[in-house]
């Protein structure tokens, strides 16, 4: 397992985390690492710009197959608390993606979106011992069908309001997360019918999570 990790912080506001940071950040990576194969990964993390900032007092981002960001919003009080009950799932995630990644998949339509984040989301899952994505906690009882069915149009339009339908800006359309939602849906539906692991499935073409509905 080859994996590097970097904090970068020319501000100086992680450098009271430093240590903190580096031991959960090692941690993770040996769970993350006890179900998939991690190799020639650059983990870096730094603190969030002010006008991203997640309400989760944490996010990340997969740039390639090789690097994944971490992104912390130093302002909280609680941001110990935050890394040690959410950086698994969140560097998860991004892991995840990087490893879709790196089977040469991209995020064209909006099906391959909906597959990217379906997967990372279980994988949350899976790291989470059972237990769903922080996302989800507002949306976790709404049916994800008639979402699905909304959504359905633009599967393989690589135009569609990403915005909308992932992020909530328009909560009159799409309830917040829920592509986010609709994709988990989609792979644990697709895993209720077939026997298949983590390092498999991420290799899938996205039409296969949609080849039975």
């Amino acid at each position: 397992m080859s994996v590097n990790i970097t904090i970068l912080d020319a501000t100086g506001k992680l450098a009271k985390y430093e240590k903190f940071l580096m031991s959960q950040l090692d941690m993770a990576v040996e769970v993350i690492g006890s179900h998939i194969e991690i190799s020639d990964l650059d983990v870096t993390v730094s603190p969030f710009s002010n006008e991203k900032v997640s309400p989760f007092g944490i996010g990340g981002y997969a740039l390639s197959a090789h690097r994944v960001e971490v992104f912390l919003d130093v302002s909280r009080d609680d941001i110990e608390d935050i890394v040690e009950n959410e950086l698994v799932a969140v560097l998860g995630h991004e892991i995840n993606h990087a490893l879709r990644k790196s089977h040469g998949h991209k995020n064209s339509t909006l099906l391959d979106n909906l597959v990217m984040e379906g997967l990372a989301c279980h994988f949350e899952s899976v790291l989470n011992n059972g237990g769903v994505s922080s996302m989800f906690v507002d949306i976790q009882d709404e049916d994800w069908i008639p979402i699905y069915q909304r959504m359905k149009p633009f599967l393989e339009s690589s135009s569609f309001p990403f915005e909308q339908m992932f992020l909530g800006t328009k909560l009159d359309e799409y309830p917040r997360y829920a592509g986010y939602w609709v994709g988990y849906n989609l792979v644990t539906q697709y895993l209720s019918r077939v026997n298949t692991n983590i390092s498999d499935i991420v290799a899938l073409d996205s039409s296969s999570f949609v080849e039975a509905i």
